[in-house]
């Protein structure tokens, strides 16, 4: 298990800002790797920041969100605040990619708590609720666990989309494959739920699919609400419910 004290247990891996004077790109945040390989939960009570540093001048390139991940091969997700935002000012840089994934358990967030950046992958064998006010541009989930759910709320608006294969440091625990879309594996439980506030296009522009693998079940539900416009991309922005054969 790993768990995080409350205020005092931060980690922040912030790039610094550009230098003034001259055209340079602000320093990018440092990568995060969590890895719980045995049994229990990981589960955070402070933030985890890996915004890119500020850019300086209006010429200056505002630095990259570092990569986050966290990985429970056996047991839970608790998410606090976790951030890997462009630096503010000058040209803006590249947000970051988020990457979670679960078996054996849940994967949740404290109340209060926001997940921001550019990209959110999620891989799981069990729940997920991540239903806070988060800010992430592009989502991504495979969910693999008989009638299990995938809900997320977005603050302003979001794309159901790809999220790229990315690796780190660490070797190939931190090498999460790349997913497309959200999955499910149905039932009446196996739900999809989506939400965006404000006046936020939602857009699918990647499958969302909850059909069974087992015989004789329903498709799982799937709910699409936005405070705008909801739009699904021609050919690869389909929707599929279909329940398995008998």
């Amino acid at each position: 298990a790993i768990t995080s004290t409350a205020t005092t247990g931060t980690i922040t891996t912030t790039g610094s800002s550009s230098t003034s004077g001259g055209v340079d790109t602000a320093g990018a945040g440092g990568e995060v790797f969590l890895n719980s390989t045995g049994t229990g939960a990981i589960t955070l009570n402070a933030a985890i920041t890996a915004n890119g540093g500020a850019a300086l001048d209006p010429a200056d390139t505002g630095g990259a969100g570092g990569r986050i991940t966290i990985r429970n091969d056996v047991g839970a997700i608790v998410l606090d605040n976790v951030s890997t935002v462009a630096g503010t000012g000058g040209v803006a840089g590249a947000g970051g990619t988020i990457q979670l994934k679960s078996l054996g358990g849940t994967i949740t967030q404290n109340s209060g708590t926001t997940l921001a950046g550019a990209n959110l992958k999620v891989l799981s064998d069990d729940n997920v609720t991540l239903n806070n006010a988060n800010t992430l541009d592009t989502i991504a989930a495979a969910d693999t666990g008989a009638g299990k759910f995938f809900k997320y709320t977005d603050a302003d608006g979001v794309t159901v989309g790809t999220v790229a294969a990315v690796g780190g440091g660490g070797g190939l625990l931190q090498n999460l494959a790349a997913v497309s879309g959200i999955t499910t594996l149905g039932d009446t439980t196996g739900v999809v739920n989506v939400t965006t506030g404000g006046t936020g296009l939602l857009t699918v522009d990647q499958a969302i699919l909850t059909t069974p693998t087992l015989k004789n079940k329903d498709g799982g539900a799937v709910t699409l609400t936005s405070g705008g416009a909801i739009t699904s991309t021609a050919t690869t922005g389909t929707i599929t419910t279909t329940g398995s054969s008998s």
